[in-house]
């Protein structure tokens, strides 16, 4: 897990941008990967980083009982480490910004090149724990899933996403979420004021949709959401 924060005599707040370029790290700021399971102990450990498109390594013994200690100097760039609190920091100590691109920690001598990414597997796996179905800025509106009203209050409407998720997810949502009877307009459609998870399968998430009335039993409704609004609908199925 990487987390960042500023070092002694840094006079303004904390702060960190992702651009196209990299990881914008600014002076007397530090970003620190800790590793939770590893056995380094006595090994030899590299440290890769491409850095402002330049490719700096660093390697050293792994000493458990090391509690904060400089491996690395890159044009300012401190790197350190603790066997002791299972980290390496990286420490902005110039005036200048840097542009962090890849970071690789492994054991062994020699850094052994980057790995080989699959965007489109790594976006499927982390969607099974957590998958926005809606992010919604002003100007657009569109059908989220159906289904049927049980009672004057509540609907099931089944949302299909991309992959399934790992268990089933808790749902959270704003902005203008509506229910629509059929091929009604839109704009007559019912405000949704809670939801929760009925059950989800591997293509998709049963929820409960819930109004305050007016729903017709047995009819079939469309869950949107609606053109004015900053909308969200969020799965979260992390532990």
């Amino acid at each position: 897990m990487w987390y960042g924060g500023l070092a002694g005599g840094a006079t303004t707040g904390y702060s960190l941008s992702i651009t196209s370029n990299g990881l914008v790290l600014l002076p007397l700021h530090f970003i620190q990967q800790t590793f939770e399971q590893v056995s380094w102990e006595g090994e030899f450990v590299t440290f890769a980083l491409l850095m402002d498109g330049m490719l700096y390594t660093a390697s050293w013994k792994w000493n458990k009982d090391a509690e904060y200690e400089l491996i690395a100097n890159f044009r300012g760039l401190l790197i350190r480490y603790s066997g002791k609190y299972k980290y390496i920091q990286l420490l902005n100590a110039v005036t200048d910004n840097f542009i962090l691109q890849a970071a690789k920690a492994e054991k062994g001598a020699i850094f052994t090149g980057w790995p080989v990414w699959n965007y489109a597997l790594e976006l499927a796996k982390c969607q099974r724990y957590a998958l926005e179905m809606v992010r919604n800025l002003k100007g657009s509106a569109s059908i989220i899933g159906s289904g049927s009203a049980l009672t004057e209050q509540q609907a099931v409407i089944f949302i299909p996403t991309p992959i399934s998720l790992r268990t089933d997810p808790s749902v959270r949502f704003n902005g203008n979420i509506k229910l629509v009877l059929g091929s009604d307009f839109w704009a007559n459609g019912i405000n949704v004021v809670s939801a929760s998870i009925q059950n989800s399968s591997s293509n998709g998430v049963s929820i409960y949709a819930n109004v305050n009335d007016g729903l017709i039993p047995g009819n079939w409704y469309h869950l949107v959401y609606m053109d004015g609004e900053i909308s969200s609908f969020y799965f979260n199925a992390n532990l």
